[in-house]
């Protein structure tokens, strides 16, 4: 079931990510979703909800895929390499679940510190974090945190009720991070759970961990993690807009 292991080194780009694209699309987009699973996560268990962004939100949508089914993507080549797959995409919200919440904001700072060419040419500008958070100590090698909290970047932290996994503590020591105002979106959705933020059996996941049991349909959490996601999406085009009637 975990195709992705071992599958995706950098040098084995197609290899590495699966697209979904709208009904009838052409070849440009105001906006589209990099979406990041979980760890030890099988990158299908994404493909429903990338689904439901593609056909029902008309937003081109890549799952991404990791060497050894780990979230990571400390210089955004991740994130590049799925740009790079559909350069029609005007702008990216980058989404991650759990630790792909972590890979995610990986990429977004990696794309406001220009760290490499790759990144630099795509424009990162909404983020959406489902079941995780940003880290308020160091990550990627001893770098400081990610402080959106001055920034206009619309975003979400979309949160589950019967989520045990994860860490609320960690959770809710990097809130002071996120953007203020208008620009956040946090959405608890009742009676889901962690696994529903995917589509997978945790009991087949390798590892020890224990969620709480869901006590609404999956296809309820995905849709509203969905809908979330496309209003972060809806806020970027509409920024880009005005910064583009501006000019």
């Amino acid at each position: 079931a975990y195709a992705a292991r071992g599958q995706c080194a950098l040098r084995g780009a197609a290899g590495c990510l699966m697209a979904f694209l709208p009904p009838g699309c052409g070849p440009t987009h105001s906006a589209g979703v990099i979406l990041y699973g979980g760890a030890l996560v099988d990158p299908r268990a994404y493909a429903p909800l990338a689904r439901v962004l593609s056909e029902r939100y008309s937003l081109p949508t890549v799952v991404l895929m990791y060497s050894r089914d780990l979230a990571s993507d400390c210089v955004g080549e991740r994130a590049a390499l799925a740009a790079a797959s559909l350069p029609g995409v005007a702008s990216w919200v980058v989404a991650g679940h759990s630790m792909g919440g972590d890979a995610a904001s990986e990429a977004l700072r990696a794309h406001v510190m220009r760290r490499r060419p790759a990144i630099s040419r795509m424009r990162v500008r909404g983020l959406a974090l489902l079941g995780s958070y940003l880290p308020a100590g160091p990550s990627c090698g001893g770098m400081k945190p990610l402080d959106l909290s001055r920034a206009k970047l619309p975003t979400a932290l979309i949160e589950a009720s019967n989520d045990l996994v994860v860490n609320r503590t960690r959770l809710e020591a990097g809130a002071h991070l996120l953007p203020a105002g208008d620009f956040l979106m946090r959405v608890n959705i009742s009676g889901g759970n962690h696994s529903q933020f995917g589509s997978y059996d945790p009991a087949g996941r390798p590892g020890p961990l224990h969620d709480g049991n869901a006590t609404i349909p999956e296809s309820v959490q995905r849709d509203i993690c969905a809908a979330t996601i496309a209003d972060v999406a809806a806020r970027v085009q509409a920024m880009d807009a005005t910064q583009r009637r501006s000019y």
